[in-house]
């Protein structure tokens, strides 16, 4: 049968999605029983819409940023909480095109992954992932309130921190003004690593609790997902891995640092 294997490293993650493939499939072997196909309810393809979303988002997210990088929120204080669409707008172009200069100035590639957040009360943010800098020069640059900063930690693994950012633009999308037209807003140079698609034999591969993890890399369990497509009827499984600290990708192979 078409088992697929998909693999796509993203900093110092592996992804891994083992799903049966409609597309690979030869018809060819003895068939396997399956679960009824569905047709998606629009509730449901907005779960489905969403997921992807995710997936992409963490992906994205692992191969850009890491060690040394920010996640900065910039708040609005309560009277000076944007009263339209357009405003909000206008004060998030000015907020960017301020980085950028600030950027150019330092010498420093701008990568950014932004969203904003809504609340039912009023409450404005904008949360951003973005290059690494001196922190201490980003107040300035937002004179509607104030400014909380983070270090993105060493692990390399965002999945979480993804999870949030899609989880704010579900918040703000149920407000009665939307404040952006997307998800989420992004750079344009951000890597958006591929995967590596190979066959597999179903036999092995969709047991979840038998995934193995080579020396070197830890199981995300928030990431391991086990189910059944509404699309094919056959299971699927999707897991990550993480390097584990102290360790380095040498030609796709887990290496311990050496001590200095």
């Amino acid at each position: 049968m078409a088992y697929m294997e998909s693999r796509c490293r993203a900093g110092r993650t592996m992804n891994y999605r083992l799903y049966y493939s409609i597309r690979y499939n030869n018809g060819k072997g003895r068939a396997e029983e399956r679960a009824p196909k569905s047709k998606p309810t629009s509730e449901r393809q907005a779960a489905i819409n969403r997921k992807r979303a995710l997936e992409h988002l963490t992906l994205t997210m692992n191969a850009s940023f890491g060690q040394g990088d920010l996640y900065v929120t910039f708040s609005y204080e309560k009277e000076k909480r944007p009263e339209s669409y357009e405003e909000f707008k206008a004060q998030a172009k000015k907020l960017m095109k301020k980085l950028r200069r600030l950027y150019k100035k330092l010498g420093v590639e701008f990568r950014y992954i932004w969203v904003a957040e809504r609340g039912k009360q009023g409450a404005t943010h904008i949360h951003m992932v973005m290059s690494g800098i001196d922190s201490r020069l980003l107040p300035e640059q937002w004179p509607h309130g104030y400014i909380t900063v983070k270090h993105m930690d060493p692990s390399g693994n965002y999945h979480k921190l993804a999870a949030y950012f899609i989880k704010y633009s579900d918040k703000t999308m149920r407000t009665e003004d939307k404040l952006q037209g997307k998800r989420y807003n992004a750079s344009k140079n951000l890597i958006h690593p591929k995967p590596e698609k190979t066959r597999i034999r179903k036999k092995r591969a969709f047991d979840p609790g038998a995934i193995k993890v080579p020396e070197g890399w830890y199981l995300d369990q928030d990431t391991v997902e086990y189910g059944v497509s509404d699309f094919t009827g056959f299971e699927y499984l999707n897991y990550t891995l993480v390097l584990l600290p102290g360790y380095e990708l040498v030609k796709n192979k887990p290496v311990r640092r050496k001590k200095e």
